[in-house]
Formats: structure tokens, sequence, C-alpha cells
């Protein structure tokens, strides 16, 4: 009995280590989205890591499903560029560049208005002159 009992200990143990890393995305990566072309302010280096450990919203809070037809539901890894394109139109109300930094700018406001005054919320802070691509 001890023996099946350490076994499953050790597998909810492994599985617990190893299944959120799966389904982990990248930790840390530029935000470039080809669908909007020539970027006219320097790109922003976006740390996923950190926005996961600091946010109390769920994955849905950035990964939202609008549009149920589509079959993505909470986090399964949709970008913004799977469903708002470069213009509006009559399907998509919201154009692309927008969808990026109305999410964005708005949880920054929030949080920096809620007393968290060390969060970007002017472009420059975000779209960094001089940053590179991490290696």
């Amino acid at each position: 009995m001890k023996k099946l009992l350490y076994i499953a200990l050790t597998a909810a143990l492994l599985a617990g280590l190893v299944v959120p890393l799966a389904w982990s995305q990248e930790d840390l990566y530029m935000l470039k989205t080809a669908e909007l072309g020539e970027h006219s302010r320097p790109l922003v280096k976006f740390d996923h890591k950190l926005h996961v450990e600091k946010m109390e919203e769920a994955c849905i809070t950035c990964h939202h499903d609008y549009n149920a037809s589509l079959g993505m539901s909470d986090s399964d890894g949709a970008r913004c560029a799977d469903c708002h394109t470069p213009q509006a139109s009559a399907d998509n109300r919201i154009p692309l560049e927008d969808a990026y930094h109305l999410r964005c700018k708005d949880c920054h406001r929030s949080l920096f208005d809620k007393g968290n005054k060390a969060i970007p919320i002017m472009c420059g802070q975000c779209h960094k002159r001089g940053v590179k691509a991490p290696e």
C-alpha cells in the first residue's frame, strides 16, 4: 500500500511540474505582428511569465473569447491577430493595433490607478528605443 501511495505522489508531483511547462508560452519575447507591417515605434519586449505571476485575473483576461464560433476558449494560445485584422470592418470592430493598445493600456492604467506607480503607462515605457529581442 505504501509503495502505491509513493508512486501516486511521485506521479502527481511530476505532473504538477511538467504539465504547466508544456502549456506555457515563451517567457520573454518581442511583440511583433507581421499583419501590421512596419512598426512606427520600437517593438515591445513582453515578459509573459511576469504578467502571469503579477496578474490577479485569469488567462482569459488577455486571451479572451468573444467569438465562440472560432472554437477558442480561455487561453487556447490565440493571438490578437487571429481575430483582429489591421483595418476595422463590420466583422472586426476593433482594429489589431487598437486591440493590443486597449487590452494592455487599460490594464496598466487600472493597476496604476490602484497604486502601482511602477507600472508603465506612457508609450515610451513599453516601446523602448534600443531594446533588442531576447536571445
